[in-house]
């Protein structure tokens, strides 16, 4: 009990203190969420404005000729908390989250347990949810969808766009041919690894595995320190990378 005690009384102080200083911080980014203002006719309507949705409205608004609608179900992301990235854990099961949850399952690793699936219900939809790891994906997946068909979606082909969206911010160096720099999703890394951080990479490597400097580099396949969507301490949701330029 006493432990809980603590812990509760923890949080709400934790929670206290980011309110108060990411409230009077600059630097936010504001957009229009008015209803109201809204017209009878766009030339394009985007229904989500998750981390897919935020992206094609973006891109769609750079053409100065049409006009575009983006539809969210949730609310703004105006809260403290979201810039916080320590504070991810205490976004999930919240009014920002669709609260879905697994079907029970009477076997498997679940034994009729409902797991929480957190899906967000906010400008940024689950980039405003997730831990901000900065990770594409195998090339190998994108090139086994190219061959099975789906012209245009092998790692070579999706590579320039990756680079487009990002703008590499951080200390550790990278393979500059695999990462962006002038785009508007920001990436960082750590330059100083914890002492837990790197006992995690000397596991790895004593286990048989390379050390990476760059996994969304030439090889995904290794230990290494992790990629995030932050900078200068914040979370970069999608919706504040490319709703906020888009808005201007």
């Amino acid at each position: 009990m006493a432990v809980k005690i603590v812990l509760v009384i923890g949080s709400v102080i934790f929670a206290a203190l980011v309110a108060v200083f990411y409230s009077t911080s600059k630097g936010s980014v504001a957009y229009d969420t008015d209803s109201k203002a809204v017209n009878d006719e766009y030339d394009f309507i985007v229904v989500g404005a998750g981390s897919a949705g935020s992206v094609v409205a973006s891109r769609l608004s750079e053409n100065k000729d049409v006009s575009v609608l983006l539809l969210e179900a949730g609310k703004s992301d105006d809260e403290a908390a979201i810039k916080v990235p320590l504070a991810a854990a205490t976004l999930v099961n919240t009014e920002l989250d669709w609260k879905y949850r697994m079907d029970t399952d009477s076997g498997g690793l679940r034994y009729g347990r409902q797991i929480p699936l957190p899906m967000g219900k906010v400008l940024g939809g689950s980039s405003v949810l997730n831990w901000m790891m900065y990770v594409r994906g195998h090339p190998a997946d994108y090139d086994s969808w190219a061959d099975e068909g789906a012209d245009g979606w092998s790692y070579k082909d999706v590579l320039p766009f990756f680079k487009k969206s990002e703008k590499y911010v951080g200390k550790r160096p990278v393979q500059k041919e695999f990462h962006g720099f002038d785009g508007p999703l920001p990436v960082s890394s750590d330059s100083v690894l914890s002492q837990a951080h790197q006992a995690f990479l000397n596991a790895g490597q004593d286990a048989g595995y390379k050390i990476l400097d760059d996994y969304n580099g030439e090889s995904m396949i290794g230990f290494a320190p992790t990629q995030f969507t932050i900078k200068g301490g914040e979370r970069w949701s999608t919706a504040r990378s490319f709703l906020g330029p888009a808005s201007e």
